[in-house]
């Protein structure tokens, strides 16, 4: 069967193309859900009994996605029979079946499911811990991933789907080219394929009265929504705490194993693992300004390794003044001083000298959040290039208002900010000379405001 479908350049060529993992990302009406849905129509026709998923964070848009696909004049006369009242699937005569389910809160009810082709629409609300369970339901049949929606920032997305597909070699997480046992980068030989359509490319802007609109949306929204939205520019996001204008103009320097001279400062700030996060560290110059350090230990590392690797970096940076993040010990409310007995902080405390507690708490961070912020745009601070994780963390790190009027901080779902929470410590203990010694008795805990 003929199937006719128009599309602008990049649609075609996302639809022609072979490649196993794809990644399409569209500004707000560009054309994304053409793309989706003649796409899956292609596949579902392409070979006798495919099994396709859609996999959408909303009850309404798989039903949406659904309804167009069933009732496309293409495709109505090869259905066989549909269901319409949920889970939606459509079975056609060829014994293809495309399954349309909403899975943000049932992400694990997709284990054991398997599937030639899986597409996963809006995918920047889905969590990180997502990807393992969708690509193991294409593990079987050496199937396909596609991965729709818009950037969010520089996050996993990004790193993992956009610039590999982009690349003509593969990339680790952090987009540096993975090599082969002889040291040469390792080709991407059409494995990965990735494309970005803003709005204002989309087929339906060409015209006078598109331009229009778009010029109207420009005027209509603030900056960082309208390049995410429309746009879709990879470094946007709506919610970023920290642009990546201000993050990028305070790279510089190189990330150091010691102390560059015995005069200078340092601050050692730690950020404990608490239930699925990682423990993490940074060092900050208290002259310069830099982070000269910045480490993640891996999931499950035991709190007396983590605390003597501490105690060693500690020890590399002349004797730096420690922080460590002590949120929900015990002791008084209000951000009082009182003796931390929190089990974690007690491990590094056996470890670490010149340990300080700070605990956060909704005012406390704010505050240094902000902080950071006005450190970034003042450029008083400088990060390495290399420091890929804290780079990243930097730029996903978003805020969100809540009811009665309060803002949360924090990584998205399913991403973690535990360098920046070190971060944040080191900045704000050099503002308050918190690593002068005779600033801030010992073993006692710090709201910082």
């Amino acid at each position: 069967m003929l199937l006719k479908a128009y599309g602008v350049a990049k649609q075609i060529d996302f639809w022609q193309s072979t490649a196993r993992y794809r990644a399409f990302f569209g500004g707000r009406r560009a054309g994304k859900t053409q793309a989706t849905t003649v796409d899956i129509i292609i596949q579902a026709l392409k070979q006798k009994n495919r099994r396709l998923l859609y996999i959408a964070p909303t009850n309404s848009l798989a039903k949406e996605t659904f309804e167009q696909i069933a009732y496309h004049a293409a495709l109505t006369p090869l259905i066989q029979s549909t269901d319409r009242k949920g889970p939606y699937r459509l079975a056609l005569k060829n014994g293809s079946v495309i399954d349309f389910k909403n899975s943000l809160a049932n992400i694990h009810r997709l284990r054991g499911f398997k599937y030639h082709v899986v597409y996963v629409d809006e995918a920047q609300l889905f969590p990180e811990t997502f990807l393992p369970i969708v690509e193991a339901c294409i593990r079987d049949t050496r199937g396909r991933l596609v991965i729709l929606g818009q950037f969010n920032g520089q996050n996993y997305l990004y790193y993992r789907f956009y610039l590999q597909g982009q690349s003509p070699v593969l990339l680790d997480n952090q987009g540096q080219p993975l090599k082969d046992a002889g040291g040469k980068p390792r080709k991407n030989d059409g494995l990965y394929a990735s494309w970005h359509l803003p709005t204002d490319e989309g087929l339906m802007f060409q015209g006078k009265l598109g331009r229009a609109e778009i010029e109207e949306a420009r005027q209509t929204t603030t900056l960082n929504q309208y390049q995410q939205e429309y746009a879709c520019l990879p470094t946007a996001s709506m919610s970023a705490c920290y642009s990546h204008e201000d993050v990028t103009a305070c790279l510089g320097g190189e990330p150091l194993e010691k102390a560059e001279s015995p005069r200078h400062t340092y601050i050692l700030a730690i950020d404990p693992a608490k239930e699925i996060d990682h423990t993490a560290a940074v060092v900050l110059c208290v002259e310069t300004g830099r982070i000269v350090f910045a480490r993640i230990w891996p999931k499950g590392t035991p709190y007396p390794q983590a605390a003597r690797d501490c105690a060693e970096i500690q020890a590399r940076f002349n004797r730096a003044s420690a922080i460590i993040d002590s949120t929900g010990e015990r002791g008084a409310a209000g951000g009082a001083k009182y003796r931390t007995q929190d089990p974690r902080s007690e491990v590094f405390r056996q470890h670490v000298g010149d340990l300080r507690a700070f605990v956060f708490n909704m005012t406390s961070k704010g505050h240094l959040t902000t902080h950071v912020g006005i450190e970034l745009r003042n450029r008083t601070v400088r990060i390495p290039a290399a420091a890929k994780d804290l780079i990243s963390q930097l730029l996903a790190y978003e805020y969100k208002y809540r009811s009665g009027g309060f803002y949360s901080y924090g990584a998205p779902r399913g991403q973690h900010d535990d360098l920046v929470s070190a971060l944040q410590m080191a900045l704000w203990a050099r503002h308050n000379h918190w690593y002068d010694s005779r600033s801030l008795s010992h073993g006692h805990t710090y709201s910082g405001v």
